[in-house]
């Protein structure tokens, strides 16, 4: 995984480099990069919606698992003063040695508890990042889109250099860095 994320990484970057340094009159192959670079971002939110997934499943799981020992420990609460009334007080001893295992085990269950939920939620503001930075993304290649084909209806070719000039001005960089940063806000969560 890590190895995939740095080399979407390198490519990311790699393109982004290739459109400010090297010089090509056909616009369109610059707006299909853009296109090429837009369509590996979606893919990563994919695979970040999944890992988001995934942890609020787990989440789920232990809270459920959370929930089930709470419920045990009440179970063997009242257990344990049925067996009072009935005159056991050796088994009422018992169901509360149980109750109190349950106890112990949800007190070491909670801060894992508490680790996965606060990790869900950096992973959800993480996704919520990229999401952002993707959709700001589409907008400036879809401007950039619009001002290349209002050239060419116009009978005019939009140069390069003018492409460029209207790229930087978008700064679609920024948003492949917002992107990169909620992508490593997500993998730095464990």
């Amino acid at each position: 995984m890590c190895t995939f994320i740095a080399s979407l990484t390198f490519a990311l970057c790699a393109t982004l480099f290739l459109l400010r340094i090297r010089a090509t009159p056909d616009t369109s192959r610059a707006l299909a990069r853009l296109r090429t670079q837009q369509e590996e971002m979606r893919a990563d939110l994919i695979g970040a919606k999944k890992r988001v997934a995934s942890s609020i499943a787990d989440q789920k799981r232990v809270e459920t698992w959370m929930r089930e020992l709470q419920d045990e420990i009440e179970q063997w609460e009242k257990k344990a003063l049925m067996a009072e009334r009935a005159g056991r007080p050796d088994l009422a001893e018992q169901a509360r040695a149980h109750g109190a295992r349950s106890a112990e085990q949800a007190r070491e269950l909670q801060p894992d508890l508490d680790a996965r939920r606060a990790a869900t939620d950096r992973l959800r503001l993480a996704l919520q990042d990229m999401s952002n930075a993707v959709k700001a993304h589409e907008r400036g290649i879809g401007r950039a889109q619009v001002r290349l084909e209002a050239a060419r209806s116009a009978g005019s070719e939009l140069s390069k250099r003018e492409l460029d000039a209207f790229l930087a001005e978008l700064d679609l960089g920024r948003h492949v860095r917002a992107f990169q940063a909620g992508k490593d806000a997500a993998r730095d969560v464990r």
